[in-house]
C-alpha cells in the first residue's frame, strides 16, 4: 500500500514539473510610467494576446506605433518602431495587473518602466 502511495506522489510531482507554466494574460489596456535617462513619459499600451505572442499598440510621447512581442511564464518582451530612434524594446516581469522592467529606446537612451492594467 505504501508503495502505491509513493508512486502516486512521485507521479504527481513529475506531472507538476513536466507541465510548463502558462503565460500570464496581458490582454487589455495598460498605462505606463517610463523614466529614460533623457526624460520621462506616460505611454499607453494596448495588448492582444494569443498564447505566448502579443500584438498591440503604443501611444505616447513618440506618437503611435504597432507593437509585437512574446510572453514566457511571467516575462514579457515587446518592441515597436520609434521615429528617428529606431526600435524601442521593453523587457519586464508581470505580476497580475502590474508589470515593470527595463526599456531601450536606441539612440534616445534607456531606462525603467512600470505599467498597470486599466481594463
Amino acid at each position: 500500500m505504501h508503495i502505491i502511495i509513493r508512486l502516486v506522489v512521485l507521479l504527481a510531482m513529475f506531472l507538476t514539473l513536466a507541465t510548463p507554466m502558462s503565460a500570464q494574460d496581458v490582454t487589455g489596456t495598460w498605462r505606463a510610467s517610463v523614466d529614460l535617462n533623457v526624460g520621462a513619459g506616460e505611454p499607453t499600451f494596448v495588448f492582444e494576446q494569443n498564447d505566448g505572442e502579443i500584438k498591440g499598440t503604443y501611444t505616447g510621447t513618440f506618437g503611435g506605433a504597432n507593437l509585437q512581442g512574446t510572453i514566457v511564464d511571467d516575462t514579457i518582451e515587446f518592441s515597436f518602431e520609434v521615429p528617428m530612434a529606431g526600435v524601442a524594446t521593453y523587457t519586464g516581469k508581470i505580476s497580475g495587473d502590474t508589470m515593470k522592467g527595463t526599456c531601450d529606446y536606441g539612440q534616445i537612451g534607456d531606462g525603467t518602466w512600470e505599467a498597470k492594467r486599466v481594463n
